[in-house]
């Protein structure tokens, strides 16, 4: 879901019943995150959050977000958003996520694909993934 999309729901919805379900799904720490980014790129009343100035440029840019910033957001969310243990762990696995084979890979196949991330790095993100996804099709199925 997109900030935009939250915008446009929540704008339309009870605000006692949104931070009632907000407070028992136990998201109070995701959601003041949400609205301040909300109040920062929808509605320019608010400065976008520190963590974000850093890997969510693209948020009041109105563009697609890189490669890097896309890794950078995947590994640093976790800890802005969950208690630090948790937010440990989740990065933990994501960096695990990130380096896993995908299927039909070979070891090979994996440094190629890690070391072309890195190498465009400032290319939008979905640029990389369909020619990730063009190079995954001609791997065997294992």
């Amino acid at each position: 879901m997109r900030l935009i999309d939250v915008a446009v729901a929540t704008s339309a919805s009870d605000t006692d019943v949104v931070a009632r379900v907000v407070r028992e799904w136990g998201l109070e720490k995701l959601w003041r995150r949400t609205t301040r980014l909300i109040d920062a790129v929808i509605y320019d009343s608010a400065r976008l959050p520190a963590p974000e100035r850093f890997w969510g440029r693209n948020l009041g840019l109105a563009r697609e977000m890189t490669v890097w910033e896309a890794y950078l957001g995947r590994l640093l969310g976790p800890l802005v958003v969950l208690p630090p243990a948790l937010g440990a762990r989740a990065v933990l696995e994501e960096i695990v996520w990130l380096i896993r084979s995908e299927r039909g890979e070979t070891a090979r196949t994996r440094v190629r694909r890690i070391a072309r991330h890195l190498r465009d790095s400032g290319s939008p993100r979905t640029v990389v993934h369909v020619r990730d996804a063009d190079e995954c099709s001609t791997w065997k199925e294992t």
